[in-house]
C-alpha cells in the first residue's frame, strides 16, 4: 500500500476509489482503540510483538486528487502480520 496507494473498497455493489496511508499520532491511536473495541485479541496479538502494529487509513479517492483510476482492492480492516 505504500507503494500504490490507490485502491478500491466495495461495500454491497457499491464500489469506492480510496487512497490509504498509515495513521500516525492521534489519529492511530484513536483507530487503535477501535480495533479493541472490535476485537480484543489484537491487543493479545500486541502484547507478543516488539512492533508497532500499522493502522491503515482510507480516505475516498475523491476527497485527495482527480483523475483516480483503482489498482488494486482493500479488505477493511487490521491486517496481521506473522507474529
Amino acid at each position: 500500500m505504500k507503494a500504490n496507494p490507490r485502491a478500491e473498497v466495495q461495500r454491497g455493489s457499491v464500489r469506492t476509489p480510496v487512497l490509504a496511508r498509515e495513521a500516525q499520532g492521534e489519529e492511530r491511536a484513536r483507530l487503535w482503540a477501535q480495533v479493541l473495541e472490535r476485537d480484543q485479541s489484537y491487543a493479545t496479538y500486541e502484547a507478543r510483538t516488539t512492533r508497532r502494529i500499522p493502522v491503515v487509513a482510507l480516505e475516498p479517492a475523491a476527497r485527495v486528487t482527480t483523475g483516480y483510476l483503482p489498482r488494486s482492492r482493500v479488505r477493511i480492516g487490521v491486517q496481521r502480520a506473522n507474529a
